[in-house]
């Protein structure tokens, strides 16, 4: 389904948050848990829709 820009440009803004202000090195699968976490829980019940947080996936490949 289509993402608007400002949910994008709001999920990215909080994955780099999460992920730069906790231990190092931070697994990025716990960091896109965390941040989906984050809008499920969020007082905003737009940000709580899926169409919000679920479209984002990580894909990691060797050596990254």
């Amino acid at each position: 389904w289509p993402l608007g820009d400002q949910s994008a440009r709001e999920f990215m803004a909080r994955f780099y948050r999460t992920w730069l202000n906790g231990p190092k090195p931070k697994d990025l699968a716990v960091t896109l848990r965390e941040t989906q976490l984050s809008f499920i829980q969020d007082e905003n019940e737009q940000l709580r829709d899926p169409r919000v947080w679920a479209p984002f996936v990580l894909i990691e490949g060797h050596g990254l």
